[in-house]
């Protein structure tokens, strides 16, 4: 329930900075795969089918 609070009154620009910052922690080592695939492991619930799967695209592109 916390994450949804947090994250789902978020705008389509407000969750890309979300994802921007993501790319600068991975950078400085602070964000490794395994904390992404939980995040997205707890966050998919509440995502609709086209929410989880640009989310899945995302987190592939923060793991290049």
């Amino acid at each position: 329930q916390e994450m949804l609070d947090k994250y789902g009154k978020m705008n389509e620009e407000q969750l890309m900075q979300m994802f921007k910052n993501a790319a600068i922690s991975r950078a400085n080592g602070t964000l490794n795969d395994e904390m992404l695939d939980n995040f997205y492991s707890n966050a998919k619930a509440f995502l609709t089918p086209e929410q989880a799967e640009r989310m899945r695209e995302l987190i592939r592109e923060l793991k290049k």
